[in-house]
């Protein structure tokens, strides 16, 4: 029916351009004569060739913190997406020694929690010594406050504290249920027969849904209630009458097309998973790990103003923009598009720098916008954080303020949902030339391996349990997928992805199911390259696999 059209075979692609097999560990970080051989040359006489000698160490460094959180989330076990026993590693040392740091790190993290703990020991010392001595007031008694040693451990146990009750005054906040955006009739009645259309495996999509629940074990107000979350947004008893007519009709023909039964009685042990309305799970951090986050980011900062990358504001949402070099551009025939790149989750830039400087090194000529998502990328929690529509206007008003034409617009995991924003909004779908995504969530949300993998699967391990504590737990992070990522806004379709785009998966993402997606992407004529052997942002630690993903802009 269809004149498909197939990307390089997987095993052809990793092993004869990415440069590294499945049995071979992978090429150590490219050196500075290697990666910049003009800065090489220059020495001393230039500002950027100091930045570019740690170029890969900082990579190096960064990277190996998200190949480990992406290792723990393969390595789990789910019945629609089995991975083999032995995936293929980056190098049994590298690995090993990103566990250890990650593991301090973490372990830091809870040290520093026992501040709340120190808090309450140090009060009450100080208020015993106090009504216990009966000479106060005849003489300045020595308190332990005297001390500076107590003075600094009640003042930092202080703030902890504080910080501590701040957040959890937040995450009440955002439990409570947000509104969802407003969706039109036809685009959720297309979104409905996509999705009937779409579904090759019926049994599994109920079950993942339904947390592993047998369809017949599901009864027609379970189906209900699940139909008005995904469609609606909201609780089945809070959607009007002729929403709840429209509701029933969803469930006659899911009924029909997937060719399932269910039961006419409500099953009051089977639960759905529904993203926006169910708990959070929130682990406060400490605020001195957020102290750090700022500091790395503070420091990549600084590296991006030595590339010349300029910061600016637009509304809520920050960026970083450097303008194409004149002469290199003037000696082009034709001038290419601009490049506007929105990261995934992150903890800071930092593991995204060797990529900003592979791609600030092969593509000088042309503007580069780096969008930063501070809610995303570890940013200090606050209440507000940027919509759909928020983040449209503010690329539309970029767009005006430099006067920019067409741009490449590329996102690497949660930026993939930015680009399917940009392209489908009608004030900014005039700014998209084409869009390159790596390691997209934003196709196929209608499955349930996104959702249940970020944030109902349960770790396997004591890793992996420290993992998602670390990442899935974090307050910006819980309250940016868990309240405001609405997947029938997120979603990217077929028909709305501009020709000419390119598709990277990680062949054991752990996110999403890589197989599936790539069916769903052959189906539809959409270009799409693997990585074999790759787990979620491996790429980023592999700079045959950056350049090929650069060489797609």
């Amino acid at each position: 029916m269809f004149a498909l059209r197939r990307a390089p075979s997987r095993t052809g692609c990793v092993d004869d351009i990415v440069g590294t097999s499945r049995a071979s560990p992978p090429s150590p970080p490219p050196s500075v004569a290697t990666v910049a051989p003009e800065l090489y040359e220059a020495g001393s006489n230039s500002a950027v060739a100091a930045i570019s000698r740690r170029c890969s160490a900082l990579a190096e460094c960064g990277t190996t913190m998200v190949d480990t959180a992406a290792d723990a989330f393969s390595t789990l076990d789910h019945p629609s997406s089995a991975l083999p026993r032995s995936i293929p590693s980056t190098g049994t040392v590298q690995v090993l020694a990103a566990r250890l740091a990650f593991l301090g790190i973490t372990t830091l993290f809870y040290v520093i929690h026992l501040a709340y703990l120190a808090f309450i020991a140090l009060t009450i010392l100080f208020t015993w010594q106090w009504a216990t001595d009966d000479e106060r007031t005849q003489s300045t008694p020595e308190f332990p406050m005297r001390r500076y040693w107590f003075l600094t451990l009640w003042v930092w146990s202080t703030v902890e504290l504080a910080f501590y009750l701040y957040q959890q005054w937040l995450a009440r906040h955002w439990q409570g249920n947000s509104d969802p955006p407003f969706i039109t009739r036809r685009r959720r009645r297309k979104l409905f027969a996509h999705t009937c259309d779409s579904i090759t495996d019926a049994y599994a999509f109920v079950r993942g849904w339904f947390h592993q629940a047998h369809p017949t074990d599901i009864g027609v107000e379970n189906g209900l209630e699940w139909l008005a979350w995904a469609f609606f947004g909201r609780p089945l008893d809070q959607i009007t009458d002729q929403e709840q007519v429209e509701v029933h009709s969803m469930l006659n023909d899911y009924v029909n097309t997937l060719n399932i039964s269910l039961r006419t009685e409500r099953n009051h042990n089977v639960n759905s998973m529904r993203l926006n309305l169910d708990p959070m799970r929130v682990l406060p951090r400490p605020l001195a790990s957020y102290l750090v986050i700022s500091l790395t980011h503070s420091v990549c900062a600084l590296l991006l103003l030595s590339l010349g990358f300029r910061q600016r504001c637009e509304s809520s949402v920050a960026y970083w923009i450097r303008k194409g070099t004149p002469s290199a551009t003037e000696s082009q025939q034709t001038e290419e598009p601009p490049i506007v790149f929105a990261h995934g989750l992150t903890p800071g830039f930092l593991p995204y720098f060797h990529f900003f400087f592979s791609m600030w090194r092969r593509h000088a000529h042309r503007t580069i916008v780096i969008l930063h998502l501070g809610h995303v990328a570890g940013g200090f929690p606050t209440r507000h954080i940027p919509s759909r529509t928020e983040v449209v206007r503010a690329a539309h008003r970029i767009f005006r303020r430099h006067r920019l034409a067409p741009a490449v617009w590329s996102g690497h995991s949660f930026g993939s949902v930015v680009c399917a924003w940009i392209s489908q909004a009608p004030i900014t779908r005039k700014h998209v030339h084409r869009v390159v995504m790596i390691d997209p969530i934003c196709f196929q949300l209608w499955e349930p391996d996104v959702a249940y993998n970020f944030f109902y699967r349960k770790p396997d391990g004591w890793f992996t349990q420290i993992v998602r504590r670390v990442l899935a737990a974090e307050l910006g992070v819980a309250a940016t997928i868990g309240r405001n990522f609405w997947w029938y806004e997120c979603v990217f379709l077929p028909d709305q992805v501009p020709s000419g785009s390119r598709v990277f998966l990680a062949e054991f993402d752990g996110i999403i199911e890589s197989s599936k997606v790539q069916r769903y992407l052959e189906h539809h004529r959409i270009s799409w390259h693997t990585f074999a052997g790759f787990r979620h942002s491996q790429f980023l630690a592999h700079a045959d696999a950056i350049n090929l993903v650069l060489e797609a802009y």
